[in-house]
């Protein structure tokens, strides 16, 4: 799986040259979800269905997330990626599984490459040459890459929305905000609103529900409020009482926090949340 990631990222760069060091290691890490899932071939993997399919997503964005990527590449990188993958699969197929030409052509399409390009990863490596060859590239992109910053154990990490909105009776002013601060703690944006008639300046970190209403756990920072807020406060804010959300770009802030999820009598089913939770202090 190394010597395969290694052959996907070479030929994605090949393809779009003017790719980023960041949608390189998008495409070096396309498979990284399987150290935990295993290697399954695609006919096993269909029998199984969108259950698979669904856990593997959700596990790949997680390790984007960790080093720094979009949990959702761009649908252009995602098609350049998958492309670069059936042609990695054909001269797999065709160098090292016995693949017959027009049996691969069947199953993979015709590739668009020449094989000098490819040559040097269809040749096995031992498996800790695979290795080492694998965790090189991989540091060599992330200190080239101005895009991915290093992920410290102390910082917070969003994941993805877990509610489904297409089940649920919602009226639009009511999605809209919910979508909004889904990409909020996803993108880590300040969200400025008005709620009881304060404005406020926020980091939203969890958003979910409680009995059945929609709420929104966060930092303000700025803003007023009924009591002072000195450097910040946590609160807890009604999506129902929350007045014009908007996004915008800015330092980061919060209070302090552990690396485990502190109980909150806020919200009690969590749509979207930061990977290390706001620990409540007093």
């Amino acid at each position: 799986m190394a010597q395969h990631s290694l052959l996907v990222e070479g030929i994605t760069a090949h393809l779009q040259q003017d790719l980023t060091a960041a949608s390189k290691l998008t495409a070096l890490l396309h498979d990284a979800a399987e150290y935990v899932l295993g290697d399954l071939i695609s006919p096993f993997k269909a029998v199984i269905g969108e259950s698979y399919k669904a856990v593997e997503a959700r596990l790949t964005s997680a390790i984007y997330l960790r080093f720094g990527l979009p949990a959702e590449p761009s649908a252009s990188l995602k098609r350049v990626i998958k492309r670069a993958d059936r042609i990695a699969a054909y001269h797999e197929a065709t160098r090292l599984a016995g693949f017959a030409r027009e049996e691969a052509l069947k199953f993979f399409g015709r590739p668009d490459l020449t094989p000098n390009l490819v040559a040097e990863y269809l040749t096995p490596w031992e498996i800790g040459a695979a290795q080492a060859r694998y965790v090189a590239r991989f540091r060599d992109l992330m200190e080239d890459s101005s895009v991915v910053r290093r992920v410290r154990d102390s910082e917070p990490r969003p994941v993805y929305a877990q509610i489904d909105l297409s089940r649920l009776k919602l009226d639009r002013q009511l999605r809209s905000k919910i979508l909004l601060l889904r990409r909020a703690i996803r993108d880590r944006k300040q969200v400025t609103g008005i709620e009881k008639g304060f404005p406020r300046e926020f980091c939203p970190y969890t958003l979910g529900t409680k009995d059945g209403e929609w709420r929104v756990f966060s930092w303000q920072f700025g803003g007023r409020s009924s009591k002072p807020i000195g450097n910040g406060v946590w609160r807890c804010f009604r999506l129902e009482k929350l007045v014009d959300p908007k996004p915008r770009d800015g330092e980061w802030q919060h209070g302090e926090y552990t690396g485990q999820h502190a109980s909150n009598s806020c919200i009690s089913e969590i749509d979207t949340d930061i990977a290390l939770k706001p620990k409540l202090l007093g």
